[in-house]
């Protein structure tokens, strides 16, 4: 269902359902469509014939091994394999370069040798890639990998159990039932906003720290002047306002607001 984009999707949405009996989507495979004569339609992974729960090889498979592709098949027998051109963004590379030390994976359905390549072209090593993977295996190494300090980001619905086993997830816009599983979800293309998100999540863990140190000391010292007995109603009037002043002071310095 990915393969036919957001506009192909609404396309088929839109089907009278009184012509076409049968339709679904099994995440991983594609979309498959059961007309008034029986004949099984099918539009997904190469190999796949419409029926199964799993892809065969098929005929498009070693084109599919570089380029993405999917098949159209009529009751197993494919009528048409189709290719696509795809090209990361400039700043891909340079946005996970920056994200390095989080030691980032990708984890996808497509075949290794595609994946690699691309993994390749962004400075991803090969031990942290993880081809040819099905909803469930991804669901089961993001658990392994590490589920309590996990960022899972993803576009299809093959990645609803992933979004689920991970600490934290996050869905290309658009995507329906992904933003709703999802903990956040993105309007811009690409991935240029991660680096800032990782930014202001730092900077609020050292504010929420600073002001904490500075709220036990400063009321430490509270409780010290008021058992020396020099506490009086003027000082205390001063002291509990300022407090917050400086606390509201400490946030606004530690995590800078940037305007565009």
């Amino acid at each position: 269902m990915r393969a036919l984009g957001l506009k192909g999707q609404k396309a088929v949405a839109a089907l009278p359902t009184e012509k076409i009996p049968d339709v679904a989507e099994l995440p991983g495979l594609g979309t498959r469509i059961v007309d008034e004569n029986g004949s099984v339609w099918s539009l997904g992974k190469c190999g796949w014939n419409g029926t199964a729960e799993v892809a065969a090889p098929g005929s498009g498979d070693s084109i599919q091994a570089t380029r993405p592709g999917c098949e159209l098949r009529q009751d197993g027998n494919t009528i048409r394999h189709f290719q696509f051109q795809e090209a990361l963004r400039p700043e891909t590379a340079e946005t996970l370069s920056q994200l390095e030390s989080f030691n980032p994976h990708i984890l996808s359905g497509d075949h290794d040798q595609r994946v690699t390549q691309i993994a390749e072209s962004v400075g991803i090593s090969r031990d942290r890639v993880h081809a040819g993977l099905n909803p469930e295996q991804k669901a089961d190494l993001v658990k392994k990998i590490d589920p309590e300090h996990s960022l899972f980001l993803g576009d299809g619905a093959n990645d609803s159990l992933a979004f689920d086993a991970a600490n934290m997830s996050g869905a290309v816009a658009g995507r329906g039932l992904l933003e709703s599983k999802a903990d956040f979800y993105f309007l811009s293309s690409g991935l240029h906003f991660l680096p800032r998100i990782f930014q202001l999540a730092s900077s609020h863990a050292r504010a929420v720290r600073t002001v904490f140190t500075f709220s036990l000391s400063y009321n430490l010292i509270a409780v010290g002047v008021c058992l020396a007995g020099l506490m009086n109603p003027l000082l205390a009037a001063i002291l509990m306002p300022l407090s917050s002043i400086i606390s509201l002071a400490l946030v606004g310095y530690t995590i800078p607001i940037k305007r565009r």
